[in-house]
């Protein structure tokens, strides 16, 4: 059995798809699908069946699941202790994040950490969510800050059992829509009500999150338009040609107010109980990342 079919098993079952790991790391599918034949044939049991969510475990596929996720665990438990640095006070921190959270989130935390805790350096890269679990997976990154999608019981992206998941805050969808518009005569709207109209996708915002939302759960069939800046967004919505997503923060004000909440004949409709859904901002990091002093204190200030 070889280390590379278990990596990618871990992968194919995180993303309940052998189509997008094949994108992600741009392997052929017939090969990722081999592999994961070869698996069953050496272990003697399926792992996984379909579903409309995707590929997902048998009993036996948990079991082996575990199994990798376990041995992998431990096999980087014994890098660090092969490697000294692991093992010397932390000087420097890399943070992988999305391009939004980067824009909101980060620059508070990381002002605060060079304010108390001037002798870490902070280096950031702006990643798409699976590039950025991928991050920490690997040991490229030591904090990988995503969103992720909540609705009943289904969650997205599933997070590898060899992190942990910290929510920060949450957030529920409105969408910003002009007065002329017939959606702005609802008090609520349904996904399905959607389909009738172009919705902006911010050229920034995470693809496989927004297509996760729109397309994979709600199965929606909308026009779609990738909008190169808020100035754009902005006059497609003034102009009653698309409509606009968003997202309400916890106790706080809708990302885009700055946006449009000086746009004359422009509202924000929020879903209806039906189809409302959180967004959670929150953070990953290994289950086995040496936990001293020094990175328990720099995650304080996101409290």
């Amino acid at each position: 059995m070889r280390l590379e079919a278990m990596r990618y098993f871990l992968e194919v079952a995180d993303l309940k798809s052998i189509s997008k790991v094949s994108r992600r790391y741009s392997i052929p599918q017939q090969s990722l699908s081999s592999m994961m034949a070869s698996l069953e044939s050496e272990l003697g049991s399926q792992l996984f069946i379909r579903s409309k969510l995707g590929l997902i475990l048998t009993e036996a596929g948990k079991l082996f699941y575990q199994y990798c996720s376990n041995f992998f665990m431990e096999y980087a438990a014994l890098q660090r202790k092969l490697n000294p640095q692991w093992e010397t006070d932390l000087k420097k921190i890399i943070v992988s994040a999305q391009n939004n959270i980067a824009q909101t989130l980060l620059p508070n935390w990381i002002s605060l950490l060079l304010k108390y805790q001037p002798e870490i350096e902070a280096e950031i890269r702006v990643q798409n969510m699976l590039s950025i679990i991928d991050d920490v997976v690997q040991n490229e990154a030591q904090i990988g800050f995503i969103l992720r999608f909540e609705k009943e019981h289904v969650v997205y992206p599933e997070i590898p059992r060899q992190l942990e998941f910290h929510p920060i805050f949450f957030s529920r969808p409105y969408f910003w829509v002009n007065q002329k518009n017939p959606l702005a005569q609802y008090k609520v709207l349904h996904m399905k009500m959607l389909e009738e109209y172009t919705i902006i996708k911010d050229q920034n915002s995470d693809k496989e999150l927004f297509e996760f939302i729109f397309s994979d759960f709600f199965e929606v069939k909308a026009r779609f338009f990738l909008a190169a800046n808020a100035h754009i967004m902005a006059q497609l919505v003034k102009d009653d040609i698309a409509v606009c997503p968003d997202l309400k923060v916890q106790k706080g004000d809708l990302g885009l107010s700055y946006l449009f909440a000086q746009q004359d004949g422009v509202v924000a409709v929020p879903l209806s109980t039906q189809d409302n859904y959180k967004i959670v901002t929150g953070y990953v990091v290994r289950r086995d990342f040496k936990r001293d002093n020094s990175f328990s204190s720099i995650l304080k200030y996101l409290q």
